[in-house]
């Protein structure tokens, strides 16, 4: 063998032990996102538990329910339900009754057109909620998916008590 030439058995070698450090990067990187993501996780749900402003967060279930999975001090202190109360339930419990399929069908239209999506777009709702003793309460809600997980849109609702404001409705 010429200096400089390399055998087949060294190539494969190389090749070899090539990938298995890419692979040990590469399961290292994983590693490392996991985790990042397991703390980004833990942070926000903490976050959203003590947070004073009334923040919801939902998954569209396989049933169309759009269920309640998260919800945080300030949504209990404005809606009169504790957390264990409300985890779990369908949010049309904020909904009242005679605008239910009005927010369903805008919900599914939205979904359908991709209006509410994981980019940057957010929706701006102004509309009236209800609260554990069926009272009606004018509030803006923000809203945006943030997420989705095996195919379930996880969307965020910052929902802000409007019956204080003085919202123009034309410019």
């Amino acid at each position: 063998m010429k200096h400089g030439s390399i055998s087949y058995a060294n190539a494969v070698s190389a090749v070899a032990l090539a990938a298995a450090a890419m692979f040990a990067w590469l399961w290292q990187e994983a590693r490392v996102q996991a985790l990042m993501y397991q703390y980004r996780a833990t942070v926000y749900r903490e976050t959203v538990k003590l947070s004073e402003t009334a923040v919801v967060v939902t998954v569209v279930a396989d049933s169309g329910e759009v269920l309640i999975v998260d919800w945080s001090r300030g949504a209990q202190r404005m809606f009169g339900w504790t957390a264990a109360e409300a985890i779990g339930k369908d949010i049309r419990i904020l909904i009242p009754k005679e605008m239910r399929e009005a927010h369903q069908t805008g919900f599914d239209r939205a979904m359908l057109q991709g209006a509410l999506s994981t980019e940057e777009r957010v929706q701006i709702i102004k509309c009236n909620a209800i609260n554990s003793n069926q009272e009606l309460i004018p509030v803006i809600i923000t809203t945006r998916i943030f997420a989705v997980i095996e195919g379930k849109p996880m969307i965020a609702a910052i929902i802000d008590d409007a019956s204080h404001v003085k919202i123009l409705d034309t410019l």
